[in-house]
């Protein structure tokens, strides 16, 4: 059952723990790193299309009917299975990173809304990738996918090359969850037992 593996923790007691033994704790370690149960809205429109897509949360699994298996996935399993979210932070420390990554081209990053592409050692990222970051038309992907799953034929995508400028240029927005709302004014009256709204 999957109520038997449910477990309770004490994270702010465990955050102190950490805080006050910190400079010991980094010699077993190469960094401490928090991360919250929020989402970060990122949204590009590098495939000009006619409106901006969400790549964070990331909506391509959505569009192809596999949100919920996702979701329950990493409900059951965490990512031990791997992720689709191509977005991650990083690590607070400058000297690992660079001591592990080679900078083909650009900066490093220096600022919060500054972002870095990992390659692989030939300098390839997978398709998935490209269609995440707007480099190609996620509904195509979508399109593809929807034959696939009826038996149709589907093409092989083409081997695509970027220049270091194409992938410098790109731009994304981010979207605050507040963002998403708007304010508006109400004024409640209470008459003779009920409520109105003006």
């Amino acid at each position: 059952m999957m109520s038997a593996q449910t477990s309770t923790n004490n994270l702010k007691d465990f955050k102190i723990f950490l805080e006050e033994n910190g400079s010991n704790i980094l010699d077993y370690t190469n960094a401490i790193q928090y991360k919250y149960k929020m989402d970060i809205n990122i949204y590009n429109n590098n495939a000009n299309s006619t409106s901006y897509v969400k790549t964070s949360p990331n909506q391509i699994m959505e569009k192809l009917g596999m949100g919920q298996m996702q979701e329950m996935q990493s409900m059951m399993y965490g990512n031990a299975f791997g992720s689709y979210e191509i977005w991650e932070e990083m690590l607070d420390n400058d000297e690992l990173l660079k001591s592990q990554y080679d900078l083909l081209a650009g900066k490093w990053p220096e600022k919060f809304n500054e972002v870095v592409l990992i390659v692989d050692e030939d300098t390839k990222v997978s398709d998935y990738t490209l269609y995440s970051l707007g480099l190609l038309d996620p509904d195509e992907l979508t399109e593809k996918y929807k034959k696939l799953m009826k038996g149709e034929e589907v093409e092989e995508i083409e081997k695509q090359t970027y220049t270091y400028d194409d992938i410098l240029d790109l731009k994304f927005k981010v979207v605050l969850n507040t963002d998403y709302y708007k304010k508006e004014r109400k004024h409640v009256e209470r008459y003779a037992g009920k409520m109105k709204n003006t």
